[in-house]
């Protein structure tokens, strides 16, 4: 027999109003986050599946939304897919899934085949962009022409749909920060694309900083260290993915970390505890993103429309470990 909302609400002890009102993200909920979190984990329980058809007959709704997403394989974009996923499932919506590689061919393609399908909304998760002007126009032209909620996460998108992101500069500019206080005056800064700093980052002028664009492999760094070493006493690496090989190469060339040079990266994948420095990193919270981002749409979905030019940033967290010295 097909568990109810019936069945749920005499489980929780509350009204079916009120369960229903959680279940499908209605704002004319009241509910505590406990009372949410109960609903929600008691229907995960009992194994509720919300009535698609019949719902969407009612509702002339598809009950299922579309996420464009840069790589899925990435540990960051895991953390964010999950939460999104999950919570939209336990809403009875179906989420389908693009990947777009960082290509706006593939990004627009996927864009216009959700609005075919006449998905309910679109979560649209890029900031990866070689040509971020011209790409924009392109986004923004496609968008334009689609009858789609979409939400964007991701800097390069503000402005262009309503979007998050999480505050990459605030890190960079957090780290220089300390580095500075710590005397260095000889930093490196390593990134994949020089753009991706983002416009809070007050120190593109500062002397003593050197930035290295276009790090996307560890063999880009290498290749960069061996042509063009200084004697630098502190590094920001954009990635762990980039900074964990780093560590691997100062130590072959008799580097102590962090006595002769301080290392702070960003990203906290899972196993940079483990490296030898365990490694100093930012937290970049893509799974409080996926839930932000999850809870917004569902919002739009249901009728609370956000500002066409909202945006929404969030700071990353620092873990300190054993690579950088001093308070950060």
């Amino acid at each position: 027999m097909a568990i109810t909302l019936k069945d749920i609400a005499r489980e929780c002890g509350l009204a079916v109003s009120t369960v229903s009102n959680i279940l499908n993200n209605h704002e004319s909920s009241f509910a505590s986050e406990e009372v949410r979190t109960r609903v929600r984990n008691t229907a995960q329980r009992l194994g509720y599946k919300k009535d698609y058809l019949s719902s969407s007959l009612r509702t002339r709704r598809t009950q299922s939304v579309g996420l464009v997403v840069d790589q899925l394989h990435q540990f960051t974009r895991q953390d964010f897919v999950v939460p999104f996923v999950e919570q939209f499932g336990l809403m009875g919506f179906e989420v389908s899934v693009a990947e777009h590689r960082s290509d706006p061919d593939r990004a627009i393609g996927a864009l216009q085949g959700f609005a075919e399908r006449f998905k309910d909304g679109v979560l649209l998760f890029t900031d990866l962009f070689g040509r971020p002007e011209s790409d924009q126009e392109r986004l923004r032209h496609t968008i334009e022409g689609l009858s789609l909620k979409v939400l964007g996460v991701g800097s390069r998108l503000r402005g262009l749909v309503p979007s998050l992101d999480i505050d990459r500069g605030f890190a960079a500019d957090r780290t220089i920060e300390h580095f500075m206080d710590q005397g260095h005056r000889n930093i490196l800064m390593v990134y994949e694309y020089d753009w991706d700093l983002r416009p809070s980052f007050r120190y593109w002028d500062q002397p003593g900083i050197t930035f290295w664009a276009g790090i996307h492999e560890p063999a880009d760094f290498l290749a960069r260290a061996a042509a063009s070493w200084s004697d630098f006493d502190a590094i920001f690496f954009r990635t762990d993915r980039i900074a964990i090989p780093a560590l691997s190469w100062l130590r072959g060339r008799g580097v102590r970390v962090p006595e002769d040079i301080e290392i702070v990266s960003f990203d906290n994948f899972p196993f940079t505890e483990f490296t030898s420095p365990a490694l100093s990193t930012w937290d970049i919270g893509f799974h409080r993103l996926g839930q932000r981002a999850q809870e917004g749409l569902a919002k739009w979905m249901a009728g609370e429309a956000p500002a066409a030019d909202s945006f929404e940033s969030f700071q990353p967290n620092f873990v300190a470990r054993e690579s950088h010295r001093g308070t950060l």
